[in-house]
């Protein structure tokens, strides 16, 4: 159920579109001094992050997921969904390369803007809530970890992967 990396990156962002503009109504944005670039950033280091990724070869699929950060940043505010989807992508990166701790505080980047820009039951918001929670649970967090598992399991009730780990988390805590 839950996407280790997002395979497409313009169907993500096309999905949440929707969210994004009704968001812009009723949110308060901060005004920025920083000039944007017009048009589309490329694409090309995700393609190349999620090649690397593929392969198993996760420093690469890192630099690449940073490369295109700061490509994205060029072009969206930081409080953009494009650039939480790019916190989310590195922090996966972490996991696989077992720096947990550098991990969470990029899926912690991502919540923040997940809490702006998004509804509140949005899959999108439960797999960041699910992948922090296997961070947490990787360097033995417990209560942290059972509490992003129990955020994602609000949003995506009827997820048996989730109830597992779940389960697998209160027999480590007793």
């Amino acid at each position: 159920m839950f996407i280790i990396k997002f395979l497409s990156r313009t169907i993500f962002v096309s999905s949440l579109f929707f969210f994004t503009a009704c968001l812009t109504d009723t949110t308060e944005t901060k005004e920025s001094t920083k000039v944007l670039l017009k048009g589309e950033p490329s694409e090309k280091f995700y393609k190349l992050s999620q090649k690397y990724f593929e392969e198993g070869e996760y420093k690469k699929a890192l630099e690449y997921d940073i490369k295109q950060l700061n490509e994205d940043l060029k072009y969206y505010r930081e409080e953009s969904l494009e650039i939480a989807l790019d916190y989310n992508n590195i922090g996966l990166d972490y996991d696989e390369l077992k720096r947990y701790t550098e991990a969470i505080a990029y899926y912690e980047k991502a919540i923040k803007i997940d809490d702006i820009t998004l509804e509140e039951n949005s899959t999108e918001r439960a797999t960041t809530y699910f992948n922090l929670a296997s961070s947490q649970d990787a360097i033995e967090n417990y209560d942290e970890a059972l509490k992003y598992y129990l955020k994602a399991l609000a949003i995506e009730k009827e997820s048996n992967e989730i109830r597992s780990k779940i389960d697998e988390l209160k027999k480590k805590i007793k």
